[in-house]
């Protein structure tokens, strides 16, 4: 550890490995315990997105890896889709699997956010002593950085616990780019792993501008003289070196968003991202008012005025504060920046330099303020009385007049730390009442979720459901109900998104409901193509859906209606096809009101030649038989009596393969977002895997970045003094 808090170029004392250790113990365990006072994290939610998109993916991963499986696809939601290429599951990211296999998600939750705050401060409190930067202002930074991450812009980091597993990592990529740039090579595999960790974390965004910071942290800093190029130049192969270590979960989650809506919205993310812009210098001030406390915004002034690294960290945080503003937001014209909507990433790294900055500025008031805080503390005082801050502006006063001086330097300057740390423990303990509305109510929607699925397994053709409160708690996957549509705002199939929205289903993940049950109302025969057969709604709603032949058949505990109408069977046979020109006529035929999926199959040109069948038997069908079923395996047997398109009523996507009677299959596109395979007439052993090339192809790449990276770490230690690491 000495060796992450020891810089090259540090002046000042080195903190004690002990008292680091425990000022880092203290910040989190006093965090922890006000964030459990106040209700826990996720008590209240600003969406959907952490009981609908990140518990019930870990719950889910957690329930497959212990079943011995690899958790590749989702089949409950969207029709099927991919499951680690989505990455908010955390598939790979250790702490994160290792708790759900012993916890209940929000337990294991709850659980995990405690050592990732003990993490996180202690590697911002060794970032800012490698500075010569001593304790005090260490843990006055590691204070501001751990609680500022709660009370950000949408509050990220209470409901997306991503966020802050990524955002714990940050410190580790800046301190190991720090120490190669000052001439330690050994920090170059420390470098690739850190930022490897931080891409598995789950959030991309995160990682991503971390990297683009480390590079441009590297070029300002004051390390690396003479050699500075060269060292540059090992910094971005580190950290591209992490990213190939992470090329497991990044190639599948490449593919995800290419077979999204993302490369075709772009455009639309430009106005989202502005929600992340700064409207004018009063509203700025006002928000780091909000967010670091005055006494903090007066510490990181003078630490901007006369901090050991204020060149690089000033422009590291003017650069997280404005990248949704311009020149900063022309990044996003970039690829991977175009695919991205928001700029959380840099909303919740604003704190980190926020942190290192108000270090520096208490460093500098223990030593007597100076001139420098004199001018800082009027300056703010004058700016927060001017934008109606009068309460702040006397508190800016009062730790100027403590750290100036005599005053200061006899101790004075505690008077910024207490209340930093007074800021700190009312943001933490608000984390159990901030948000828009109180964690969904899961015994009761668990109690709903028991009896549809109790209907679905007596009812024929494996119908899906549609349910407004199991999808916003995440019980489509979590609790196993398939379903048309699901809760993934990120990268859901394109196609699938398409025909969701035309229905009008996405609206049940906004508390629109009736706008859902009026869409499936007018389009039944697209409602029955994608399995739709069970609704639950209140009865009161369900006049447009009794007109369209839906029949009410259960009731559920808290008094909602399921109606029913028979879909499409899952596994079907058609003989009578109809060709669409392209992707625009087959999604304008499916469409149609008077489209039946029982009568026709509307198929693509097929790359492969296949050729459809024409025709139809004399007698019916018998049905598809299911041998085997699995997420990512599937064994049908299927006996037409002539030739016969096979449709499978799941989500066409890459990496499904086919095989007829042991001999590799085409899959064609069906009824535009569905899968098909041709059959000759007689017995048929039909298998479906998903085997992606974007997942084996990340495996092999990340094995032999791994290897690169092993060899790397034994070539910098053999060449330390001795053949081994320098003692620390």
């Amino acid at each position: 550890m000495a060796g992450l808090v020891n810089g090259t170029r540090g002046t000042g004392a080195r903190p004690r490995r002990a008292a680091v250790l425990l000022v880092a113990l203290a910040v989190a365990g006093v965090e922890s315990v006000l964030a459990a006072w106040s209700g826990g994290f996720g008590a209240r939610v600003g969406g959907g997105d952490l009981f609908a998109m990140c518990l019930a993916k870990h719950r889910y991963v957690a329930e497959t890896v212990r079943a011995g499986g690899v958790p590749l696809w989702n089949p409950y939601e969207y029709c099927g889709l991919p499951l680690h290429g989505t990455s908010q599951g955390s598939v790979l990211y250790v702490p994160v699997l290792l708790a759900n296999l012993v916890l209940a998600p929000w337990e294991a939750m709850q659980v995990l956010y405690a050592p990732h705050l003990f993490a996180f401060a202690l590697l911002v409190l060794c970032y800012v002593a490698r500075t010569g930067i001593g304790l005090a202002g260490g843990a006055v930074g590691a204070v501001i950085a751990t609680t500022g991450a709660f009370n950000g812009l949408a509050h990220a980091g209470i409901d997306h616990p991503q966020a802050l597993y990524g955002l714990t990592w940050a410190p580790a990529v800046l301190i190991a780019a720090d120490g190669v740039m000052g001439g330690d090579p050994r920090f170059a595999p420390v470098l690739a792993l850190a930022a490897a960790v931080q891409w598995l974390a789950g959030y991309p965004e995160i990682p991503l501008d971390t990297a683009v910071l480390a590079v441009t942290l590297s070029m300002l800093g004051p390390n690396g003289h003479g050699h500075r190029v060269r060292r540059l130049a090992l910094v971005a192969a580190c950290v591209a070196l992490g990213a190939a270590l992470a090329a497991v979960q990044l190639l599948p989650l490449a593919e995800t968003v290419a077979e999204s809506s993302r490369t075709v919205d772009a455009r639309a993310f430009a106005s989202l991202r502005r929600l992340f812009g700064v409207p004018g210098p009063a509203q700025l001030l006002r928000a780091m008012l909000d967010r670091v406390g005055p006494a903090g915004l007066l510490c990181l002034g003078v630490g901007i005025a006369s901090g050991p690294r204020r060149v690089a960290w000033t422009a590291a945080l003017v650069w997280t504060l404005f990248a949704a503003t311009w020149p900063f937001v022309h990044l996003y014209d970039v690829w991977p920046y175009s695919g991205l909507r928001f700029a959380f990433g840099w909303n919740l790294l604003v704190v980190v330099f926020a942190g290192c900055l108000a270090a520096a500025g208490v460093a500098r008031l223990r030593r007597g303020g100076g001139p420098v805080a004199l001018v800082v503390a009027v300056a703010l005082a004058l700016a927060a009385a001017a934008v109606g801050r009068p309460r702040d502006a006397a508190l800016v006063a009062l730790v100027g007049a403590a750290g100036m001086g005599v005053l200061g330097r006899r101790g004075g300057w505690a008077v910024a730390a207490a209340l930093v740390a007074l800021h700190g423990a009312n943001v933490m303990r608000a984390v159990g009442t901030t948000g828009l509305r109180p964690a969904p109510d899961l015994p009761r929607v668990e109690a709903r979720a028991a009896v549809l699925r109790a209907l679905r397994a007596r009812l024929p053709g494996e119908p899906r459901v549609l349910a407004a409160p199991e999808l916003r708690a995440g019980l489509l996957l979590a609790g196993r109900l398939p379903s048309a549509w699901g809760y993934e705002p990120a990268v859901p199939p394109r196609r699938i998104e398409r025909l969701g929205r035309a229905l009008g289903i996405d609206a049940l993940e906004f508390g629109l409901e009736r706008r859902a049950w009026k869409g499936l109302a007018k389009r039944p025969g697209t409602a029955a193509m994608l399995g739709l057969g069970l609704v639950a709604l209140p009865a009161r709603d369900a006049r447009p859906l009794r007109r369209a032949g839906w029949a009410p058949i259960a009731t559920l505990p808290d008094g909602d209606a399921v109606f029913y109408r028979p879909p499409m069977p899952r596994f079907a046979l058609h003989h009578h096809v109809t060709v669409a020109a392209d992707e625009a006529a087959s999604f304008a035929m499916v469409l149609d009101r008077g489209f039946d999926p029982r009568a026709t199959v509307v198929l693509e040109p097929d790359p492969h030649g296949a050729v459809p069948p024409v025709g139809a038997p004399s007698g019916g069908e018998p049905p598809v038989e299911v041998v085997a079923e699995g997420a990512e395996r599937l064994r049908l047997r299927a006996a037409p009596r002539s030739a016969a398109v096979l449709v499978v009523a799941d989500t066409w996507f890459p990496g499904w393969t086919a095989r007829v009677d042991g001999v590799p299959a085409p899959i064609l596109r069906a009824d535009y977002a569905l899968r098909a395979l041709p059959l000759a007439a007689g017995v048929h052993d039909v298998e479906l895997l998903y085997r992606p090339r974007s997942f084996t192809g990340g495996l092999a790449l990340s094995a032999a970045a791994l290897v690169a990276t092993v060899a790397l770490a034994r070539g910098v230690y053999r060449r330390a003094p001795g053949g081994r690491a320098k003692s620390s």
